[in-house]
């Protein structure tokens, strides 16, 4: 089925999905984002979300009680 396996914080499709749920919560309050707007967010979510994991793991790592065999 699906070769490669990501963290659920690292497709574009989850961040699209709250990205598009959080215009639509702000378009009921009368502002209005357009799709190039979302689709910016989406990437920008994605980005920031692959620098938060990594910094976890090497905090992770750092903070470690036992060796890696």
């Amino acid at each position: 089925m699906y070769k490669d396996k990501k963290a659920w914080w690292q497709s574009k499709t989850i961040w699209g999905a709250f990205v598009t749920l959080a215009a639509t919560v702000v378009g009921l309050f009368g502002y209005q984002i357009g799709p190039e707007q979302q689709a910016q967010a989406t990437e920008a979510f994605t980005q920031i979300a692959a620098a938060a994991g990594a910094i976890l793991a090497i905090y992770g790592r750092l903070t470690a009680t036992q060796r890696i065999k």
